[in-house]
């Protein structure tokens, strides 16, 4: 009798030491991320060199409401307006988040950076939105991202958009 209850012991042991290495290898496979991970833009961005000598931005923005078959009006930019644009996105923070129930053309801005490439953009200012219109211009293949902190990126390009009215 005694030698069952030692059996028993061992078989609970080795389902306990069983069941606990399953527990580990599922959480090192499979680590459990936060809902919202916080990314920097040099983690959304593919390749990207803010340094680049090659610095350049220019766009439209979208306005529907105001217009007479002209619905794109360019972004007035100064040279200084492009490198403030360009420092508020790479200090910006962005979330990803699943494709939103919007047609490309529901967006206020169309942005087209260039540092090191060319990155095309669509920015909506209303829901804090980016949207890359290219796969390959971002490190994650994910085209979608709320911008969680902006920079003052949206009020640039809202300089921009009225200072010729």
């Amino acid at each position: 009798m005694n030698d069952k209850i030692k059996n028993k012991k061992i078989v609970y042991g080795i389902g306990v030491l069983f069941i606990v290495a399953l527990i580990v290898i599922v959480v090192t496979v499979f680590p459990f991320k936060s809902k919202s991970e916080i990314l920097a833009s040099n983690e959304v961005f593919n390749d990207v060199d803010f340094k680049s000598k090659n610095l350049d931005v220019n766009g439209s923005y979208i306005d529907y409401e105001n217009a007479n078959n002209e619905y794109l009006k360019k972004l007035q930019l100064s040279d200084d307006d492009k490198s403030a644009i360009i420092q508020a996105i790479e200090n910006s923070k962005f979330e990803k988040i699943p494709k939103p129930d919007k047609l490309l053309d529901d967006y206020d801005y169309i942005v087209y950076i260039t540092l090191n490439k060319l990155y095309e953009l669509y920015l909506d200012s209303t829901e804090k939105l980016l949207v890359f219109a290219n796969e390959y211009d971002n490190d994650s293949d994910h085209l979608y991202y709320k911008i969680s902190n902006d920079s003052n990126l949206f009020e640039l390009l809202e300089d921009a958009a009225f200072s010729n009215e």
